[in-house]
């Protein structure tokens, strides 16, 4: 038995690990709290980031209430497994690349609030990220994801031209639609 499992169990039975996990209402509060950061942190650890790149995106959820990452189980395209099967190693909703030709891994996350998709872009700098730029808080991407090449930031269907595009604008310095 894990190290969470075993801590809800005994939340449950009021055998917590402090005497004052013994009543009903805090066995409550302790029981949702560990779901929650357990499953805050299953969805941080589906995707391969860097230890900067979990540092930015815990930043950006604690501040964006009611928000969480996509997790590719999200995803309802029946295209997506012949997708990864074509591109090894694809997840639909994180990619990281230079997007602003200045030679350094800038990423991009899709988030979701209720039937809401969010885009959210970082731009590296140095060794930390600049404040994530907010590119789409609608739509839906459950039957797509995010890509990334030389051309830009793109999301939406698999197959389809069926897309929003998103280029990097020296003049704005920001990610602006294409």
């Amino acid at each position: 038995m894990n190290h969470v499992a075993l801590l809800l169990l005994m939340a449950c039975l009021g055998r917590g690990p402090l005497p004052e996990h013994r009543v009903l209402n805090q066995n409550f509060v302790t029981v949702s709290y560990l779901l929650q950061e357990s499953a805050k942190q299953y969805r941080l650890s589906t995707y391969p980031f860097t230890g900067t790149q979990r540092k930015a995106v815990e930043l950006l959820l604690s501040k964006a209430k009611g928000w969480r990452i996509a997790l590719p189980s999200d995803n309802r395209s029946p295209d997506l497994e012949q997708y990864q099967n074509e591109h090894p190693g694809y997840t639909p909703y994180f990619v990281e690349g230079d997007l602003t030709g200045d030679g350094s891994k800038d990423f991009a996350i899709a988030v979701i609030k209720g039937e809401y998709y969010g885009v959210v872009f970082f731009k590296a700098e140095g060794d930390n990220y600049l404040p994530p730029q907010w590119l789409t808080r609608k739509g839906a991407l459950d039957d797509g994801g995010l890509f990334i090449d030389d051309r830009g930031l793109w999301g939406g269907q698999f197959y389809t031209d069926n897309l929003f595009h998103f280029v990097w604008s020296v003049k704005e310095k920001r990610l602006v639609p294409k």
